[in-house]
């Protein structure tokens, strides 16, 4: 085996470099300690938005409880609707029959009317008296 034999100036490049690596390592130390308290304000960050997200999740599920509720109201008023429309459509059916034939007297009396007012008007129709 050899003997390492070190001088003053190989102790000083020793020295040297060992005070450069406690500097590095101390670097080293202080960024890992920035990052963990990085790392610690983004979890709690973190925590209390989600927290905020659950609550206005929750609110906004709530929220639609509430319109569904409504629509579904709005749904059976509006089937209770189609059926008193169905009601009375079914009962205006046999006054739409006497309407249509009242229609056709009223028009063949209106232009029986109009027939012996032309006709008087043109003379072919005499009034005696």
């Amino acid at each position: 085996m050899t003997e390492l034999k070190t001088t003053p100036s190989g102790n000083a490049i020793i020295i040297e470099r060992l005070n450069s690596l406690a500097c590095d390592t101390a670097e080293i130390k202080n960024k890992l300690d920035k990052h963990e308290e990085a790392q610690n304000n983004f979890r709690i960050d973190y925590e209390v938005r989600h927290a905020e997200i659950e609550k206005k999740a929750d609110a906004a599920h709530a929220r639609m409880d509430v319109f569904e509720k409504d629509l579904n109201k709005e749904r059976e008023a509006r089937a209770a609707l189609e059926k008193s429309v169905r009601e009375v459509t079914d009962k205006i059916g046999p006054l739409l029959t006497q309407a249509k034939i009242v229609n056709w007297i009223a028009v063949i009396l209106g232009t029986s009317i109009i027939t012996l007012i032309w006709g008087i008007l043109t003379h072919a129709i005499t009034i005696v008296k």
